[in-house]
């Protein structure tokens, strides 16, 4: 999946979450404001939990996990 697909996917699960198989559709759905923000706070952990799966080698793993998530970010600010 493509940064740009990946960004529009989280805002859209953060938009309307509870917009589920079996789930009943929501009357209301979250700001397309709040919904980013919520995304970018994942992604942010996302990321912060790269650094610590390897703390000891995080300057030689970390960077190239969390490349992609940093075109995420890039890609859910745009939105």
């Amino acid at each position: 999946m493509t940064p740009k697909e990946k960004a529009k996917e989280l805002v859209t699960k953060y938009r309307n979450p509870f917009n589920r198989k079996g789930c009943i559709p929501p009357t209301e759905s979250m700001f397309p404001s709040t919904a980013k923000q919520c995304a970018l706070i994942a992604v942010d952990e996302i990321m912060y939990n790269n650094l610590m799966e390897y703390p000891q080698h995080s300057m030689i793993y970390a960077p190239h996990k969390n490349d992609y998530w940093n075109e995420v970010k890039h890609e859910i600010q745009k939105l």
